[in-house]
């Protein structure tokens, strides 16, 4: 009975929005010109297999402001069955697209193939671009092979999409029209090979007997001949060439090629006839091969083997001179001009034609006594100077050096400067011009009696004169105390923190021996506040000796057989860096390692960090027994304090505690083990508030026609109806 009423609702509801749509979109076929933008309405395209499930989107791609909106999407209901229709989540208040509501009855029916949508505002135009909606559809598995349309229609099925704005204008709207495209899967292959050739390639394809699509080709690369040896047919000669031939096993095809000749293979050259001063000699290269003379070269006469150079007319500056050379083979004779040059001149010795001062250079003569040319070169200035008296040229000052100059008397060059020192400033006693304070440094200024340069100097302050201590708070146990100082100059106040004391606790009495079990109980109390403290005492493990490494390491439980393994047994209870007093341990006094079946044979502890050593010969299941007593920290006889077991009550509380160790032949490795750490998770909780919204959906046939007034759609904010259906049309 529901399911009826909500058929009704739908249908009254689809009617509303349908008769409003029609009014509007022939008010706005009147005024249709006067649209200055479109909408743009598009389809999405996908593809699958056939059995597949795909999601197409309807998107408001342009939106120029619209206040209705009817449409259907159709589809092949032959290709396509209708899954479900979502639309996204509410994002705010301006346009919201509704949740359809399709009945499973609708979803299971094959002969639908359009989705209805229709919207509808009666406050203002809407703007907002997006998803309008999601259809999901099940590729049916008799589909055929290829590409189905998805396109945009009117109410039902039919017709055009009608959008109109808020004026009643009819707003242009572009479609674009979507697909769905069936892939096929090539389930079924046959495979059709050429074979490669020596000489051609070859072909493998494979086609969908399906949908006849060449899934693949593949070339099948051609074999090549298989030749053979190089068989020769000629041979080759110095100067002709030869030829050979090889087959191939396959085809019998046969290459043919040149042996190219090498050409004459040219020996080492042979000198035929010498050469000589006077005459050029001969040199042949034969061919190693044949013999045949290659190259004839004529050897160039050799040089003259001339002897030494010798002077005939000696050069002058003013002539030329002659020198002769003999061959020592032939005997002939060559000759050369020596030229004359100035390097031939015959000057005489240099004589002082001016004296050098240490003001101008001098100058030394000579002249050639062939052709009297002149020569002369310069004498130094000489570094002789005439030293004059020393003068002061520049007055010291306190703080300005002053200078002395010693200058030659001929050139006036320096030959002396001596720096008269800055004499410094000569300062009075000083005046003090600011006193010191306790917190503060003074002043004492200084002058200088030549010059009157001032200079100052701090006066340390005084710091504070504080007087005896007074204890303003006394220290307890768990509070500081305060001490004060008060400075004699001028009141000011200092305070030192008393440490608080501390508990000082007595022996104790222990109220509870400890088991194996539970662990015993001590109490003490404080000699200054009278607060109590309990201390558990440790549970007696009989079942386990504890001991580490004489290197500090963590024993294992394995040693080694045939050798000193030293290990250190562990003080248990209390054994502080600072013990208090009646502070409680168990320490180790004696100890037994024997194997398991053997009686104990008890060994004293004497070393005092309780240091032993564990040895067998032989591997296999040992035990160590380790005999512990128990002792207090307390104050002694001479007032000092220290570990005892004086009492009779101490002396007898002892207990034996006993491990099994194994005794192998090698070392064993340490376990090692990882750390596992839980992983945190967080989850996100997103709650999706949806505003005021009226919906309904109608599926199947769209048949009912029910009339109603206007004002009822005109009254409401905005409603938006999502139904399908099936068209009168074949799709």
């Amino acid at each position: 009975m529901k399911n009826k009423h909500s058929r009704i609702w739908a249908a009254v509801f689809m009617s509303i929005l349908i008769a409003v749509s029609t009014v509007l979109t022939a008010v706005g076929h009147i005024d249709k010109a006067q649209a200055a933008e479109k909408a743009v309405l598009q389809i999405s395209t996908v593809s699958g297999h056939r059995g597949d499930e795909v999601s197409v989107t309807v998107s408001l791609t342009s939106n120029p402001g619209i206040a209705g909106l009817v449409f259907s999407l159709t589809f092949d209901n032959k290709v396509l069955k209708l899954v479900d229709v979502k639309e996204p989540a509410n994002t705010d208040d301006e346009f919201i697209f509704y949740e359809p509501i399709i009945k499973d009855d609708a979803i299971n029916d094959t002969s639908i193939n359009y989705i209805g949508y229709a919207f509808a505002s009666g406050k203002s135009n809407i703007t907002k671009t997006g998803i309008v909606y999601t259809a999901t559809f099940k590729i049916l598995d008799e589909a055929a092979i290829g590409t189905t349309q998805l396109n945009i229609a009117g109410r039902n099925g039919q017709d055009t999409a009608d959008v109109s704005s808020i004026d009643e204008k009819a707003v242009p709207i572009e479609i674009t029209a979507g697909s769905v495209t069936v892939t096929c899967e090539h389930k079924h292959t046959e495979t059709v090979k050429t074979a490669a050739t020596c000489t051609k390639d070859g072909l493998e394809v494979v086609t969908c007997k399906d949908c006849k699509e060449v899934i693949s080709s593949t070339v099948l690369k051609s074999t090549g001949h298989k030749y053979g040896d190089w068989i020769v047919d000629k041979a080759v000669t110095c100067t002709e060439d030869g030829e050979e031939y090889r087959e191939c096993s396959v085809c019998h095809n046969k290459i043919t090629q040149k042996i190219e000749h090498k050409g004459h293979v040219a020996g080492t050259p042979e000198v035929t006839k010498e050469p000589t001063c006077t005459k050029e000699g001969t040199r042949i290269t034969k061919c190693t091969v044949c013999s045949e003379v290659l190259k004839t070269e004529t050897l160039a006469k050799k040089e003259h083997s001339w002897g030494e150079w010798k002077t005939t007319v000696e050069p002058t500056c003013q002539k030329d001179g002659k020198k002769e050379s003999v061959c020592s083979v032939c005997g002939e004779t060559k000759s050369e001009v020596i030229p004359k040059s100035e390097e031939y001149h015959k000057y005489t010795d240099y004589t002082v034609t001016k004296q050098a001062t240490c003001k101008e250079e001098g100058t030394l003569t000579a002249y050639c006594t062939i052709c009297h040319n002149l020569i002369t070169k310069s004498i130094p200035k000489t570094d002789k100077h005439v030293a004059g008296t020393p003068t002061v040229e520049k007055e010291a000052t306190c703080t300005e050096d002053g200078k002395k100059v010693t200058r030659c008397t001929v050139c006036g060059v320096v030959l002396e400067e001596e720096v008269i020192e800055a004499t410094g400033h000569i300062y009075d006693d000083g005046v003090v011009t600011k006193k010191a304070t306790c917190t503060e440094a003074g002043v004492k200024t200084y002058t200088c009696t030549k010059c009157h340069d001032t200079k100052t100097e701090a006066i340390e302050a005084l710091g504070h004169d504080y007087g005896e201590a007074k204890i303003t708070t006394e220290p307890t146990c768990t509070k500081d105390g305060v001490k004060s100082y008060i400075c004699k100059r001028c009141g000011d106040v200092k305070t030192e923190v008393l440490p608080a004391t501390g508990h000082t606790y007595d022996e104790g009495k222990i109220t509870k021996e400890p088991t194996e079990t539970e662990e015993g109980m001590l109490v003490r109390t404080c000699t200054r506040c009278g607060e109590t403290e309990t201390i558990a005492l440790p549970k007696l493990d009989k079942n386990k000796v504890k001991f580490e490494t004489s290197e500090g390491s963590e024993f294992t439980g394995v040693i080694t057989a045939g050798k000193d393994n030293n290990v250190i047994l562990s003080v248990i209870g209390m054994n502080y860096a600072v013990p208090n007093g009646g502070d409680v341990r168990y320490v180790p006094v004696r100890w037994s390692f024997a194997a398991a079946n053997q009686e104990i044979k008890w060994n004293n502890i004497t070393d005092s960090n309780y240091s032993i050593s564990l040895n067998s010969a032989e591997a296999g299941d040992y035990k160590l027994v380790v005999e512990y007593k128990r002792e207090m920290y307390k104050t002694l006889a001479d007032g000092t304090k220290g570990w005892v077991a004086s009492d009779s009550a101490l002396a007898a509380s002892t207990y034996v505690a006993e491990t099994t160790l194994k005794v192998e032949e090698k070392q064993s490795s340490d376990d090692t083990k990882e750390d596992v750490k839980p992983e945190d998770t967080t989850k996100d909780d997103n709650n999706n508030n949806d505003s005021e919204v009226t919906e309904g959906v109608k599926t199947g046939d769209m048949s009912v026609n029910i009339a109603v007034l206007m004002m009822m759609l005109m009254l409401m904010s905005g409603t938006a109806v999502i139904y399908t259906g099936k068209s009168g049309k074949a799709r």
